[in-house]
């Protein structure tokens, strides 16, 4: 989550009650205001991500049957709609990252495998209830990944990439920042084996994790 102004001073969190027997997403100011988010038809939903002056909220909530998770659907708060159920319903993965205005956002979904992806409103593609569908990242060399963060204006994305086989499993995660026009920019290990791109500053132009 890039840079807030500091009056807001918004607080996001997961909420656990002894004996309460699900968790909720909740957005919160100082002092005792407290808002539920709601988990949608699910039992449980964290948030990640909030905009500049925290009218849109974005993460994902899960179906839980004991120790199953049956679904794991990725969420759109707003101040004014609430949970938007209405926005990709079907749609599996998670949201990780949110624009200044809320417009943009980001994560990972399980399209042909669990892709790095990107959500705006004026995205072309469109899911079966005819609203905007997310938009996969092109990371050529790679089928599966996931974007954790994006710039304020939504144009800089960072995350990381691997590829996935039935028979090989995961290869090491690498960190990557992705624009238009340029495209997938793999950031490097340091020497080591993995990477991992947590989060990227305003502008775009830093991008720290670890390696």
């Amino acid at each position: 989550m890039h840079g807030r102004p500091a009056f807001w001073s918004i607080l996001l969190s997961l909420l656990l009650i002894s004996g309460m027997p699900d968790a909720r997403a909740q957005i919160g100011t100082p002092g005792p205001r407290l808002t539920w988010l709601g988990t949608a038809d699910g039992n449980w939903s964290i948030a990640y991500d909030v905009s500049a002056f925290g009218h849109i909220v974005v993460g994902y909530y899960q179906q839980v049957e004991g120790l199953t998770v049956q679904n794991t659907r990725l969420f759109r708060w707003t101040k004014s709609d609430g949970m938007e159920t209405a926005i990709l319903p079907d749609r599996t993965g998670r949201a990780r990252g949110l624009s200044h205005d809320g417009a943009t956002f980001v994560g990972s979904a399980f399209l042909t495998l669990t892709q790095a992806f990107r959500w705006h409103p004026d995205n072309p593609d469109q899911d079966q209830n005819g609203q905007p569908d997310v938009l996969p990242l092109e990371t050529p060399g790679y089928n599966s990944g996931e974007a954790r963060a994006v710039s304020a204006d939504g144009s800089v994305i960072v995350g990381f990439v691997y590829n996935w086989s039935f028979l090989g499993g995961a290869s090491p995660r690498q960190a990557f920042r992705w624009m238009e026009p340029d495209g997938l920019q793999l950031l490097g290990t340091l020497g080591g084996e993995a990477s991992l791109a947590e989060n990227v500053s305003a502008g775009g132009q830093i991008v720290v994790g670890t390696a």
